[in-house]
């Protein structure tokens, strides 16, 4: 098999190259992928749980620009110690804000 000017000898030595290739371009890809998600918040506020809200209601109106909603709830649960989504009126809840 000839691609462009080199020639294939071995299709396991060709195989063994891209693997090796793979396992060093993920990493870099990984990290880049998780760049926005390193970032510390700057602070938090707090907001009162009115009547009617849910945490999706309330992670809709402080999300952050090109972040997964179901991410931000998560993140906006563990700052909280929450199990579950579950919040009741008169709850607070700390919201995490970034630049």
């Amino acid at each position: 098999m000839i691609l462009g000017r080199f020639k294939i000898v071995s299709k396991l030595r060709f195989g063994i190259f891209l693997a090796s290739i793979w396992l060093l371009i993920c990493p870099i890809i990984s990290l880049a992928m998780d760049y926005s998600k390193s970032q510390e918040a700057k602070y938090y506020i707090e907001v009162f749980v009115e009547q009617g809200d849910t945490l999706w209601d309330i992670a809709k109106r402080t999300l952050p620009k090109n972040t997964d909603i179901r991410r931000y709830i998560q993140e906006i649960k563990a700052v909280n110690n929450l199990e579950t989504a579950f919040i009741k009126e008169g709850d607070i809840l700390k919201i995490p804000v970034y630049p």
